[in-house]
């Protein structure tokens, strides 16, 4: 199985300035994407990374 991990992206920062930007993009034949914390704010990352195209934690 293939991880991307991604932490620590803060986007409530860029998010007056940015809306929508995820700083990160997916990544080549990966099979998950692991949020591992302090993503955004609240529910904020859910919707972030709703249409990702593989499955998150």
């Amino acid at each position: 199985m293939r991880i991307q991990l991604a932490s620590d992206l803060h986007l409530e920062l860029l998010a007056r300035q940015y809306p929508g930007e995820t700083l990160i993009r997916p990544a080549h034949q990966v099979d998950v994407l692991v949020l591992t914390g302090d993503i955004a704010n609240g529910s904020e990352a859910v919707n972030l990374f709703a249409r990702w195209p593989v499955p998150l934690l």
